[in-house]
């Protein structure tokens, strides 16, 4: 894989094909902010070496990407509750992670495809194994965890539309979780993932019974496309100009 940093700011340029794109401005309205500090999903203040999570996202479920058991990268959703100065008591997650069983408990199908594991500075030297999403129990919800539940694959094999593929069908866990609706049953939808822009087809995301290979070749396909898309805007304006 490319330089982490780097990784991360592919992700943020090809985020304009994904309702990702609009992440920030959809966390200002559900949050009631009169701003947000930048319209990119990483910015570079949560840009590390080894790991990223949205900006804004210390006191929030955040989407989190970062190296894993290497060669693996993960990348999906996080509770950190490891203190910091804009979180010195990290309990005050707990009622966003009781937020999210509810969440979970009501659509379990949705995210059978996830993975889950966790650490803790103070009280596991070690990384749990990876195992199936279940709700969090009441033990992990302790100051010093970190919690993550999405997928992993080889850090040199995984693209910024996979990681956005992933985000874009997250994205109504972090609407509940981080919002005041009600709880709504979601039925298992294997065409989530998809780009909300006028002029463009839908992207269906791919689901746990796809195989590596074939979401790579909807990836190049995707690209090829937009590739296509470019050239033929390059070739109309070049005729323009002659």
């Amino acid at each position: 894989m490319k330089n982490f940093r780097n990784f991360a700011e592919e992700i943020n340029a090809a985020a304009i094909d994904f309702r990702m794109g609009e992440f920030q401005e959809i966390r200002k309205k559900l949050k009631g902010l009169t701003k947000v500090k930048t319209k990119k999903i990483f910015s570079d203040q949560t840009i590390h070496d080894d790991w990223a999570s949205h900006s804004g996202g210390r006191t929030e479920l955040q989407f989190n990407i970062g190296l894993h058991r290497p060669p693996l990268l993960r990348f999906g959703l996080a509770f950190s509750l490891q203190a910091s100065r804009s979180l010195p008591n990290p309990l005050d997650l707990a009622p966003k992670i009781h937020r999210f069983n509810q969440y979970f408990q009501a659509n379990r199908r949705e995210l059978n495809y996830l993975i889950f594991y966790h650490y803790s500075r103070f009280n596991e030297p070690t990384v749990s194994p990876d195992m199936p999403l279940e709700a969090i129990p009441d033990k992990l919800i302790q100051a010093g965890y970190f919690l993550f539940f999405g997928k992993t694959a080889p850090r040199n094999e995984v693209t910024a539309d996979e990681v956005l593929f992933l985000f874009d069908r997250l994205l109504p866990v972090y609407e509940f979780v981080e919002g005041n609706s009600k709880l709504a049953v979601h039925p298992a939808n294997l065409k989530k993932g998809f780009k909300f822009k006028p002029g463009f087809t839908s992207k269906p995301f791919t689901t746990s019974m796809q195989t590596s290979a074939e979401q790579k070749s909807q990836c190049a396909v995707r690209k090829s496309v937009r590739g296509t898309v470019r050239s033929d805007k390059s070739q109309r304006v070049a005729s323009r100009q002659t």
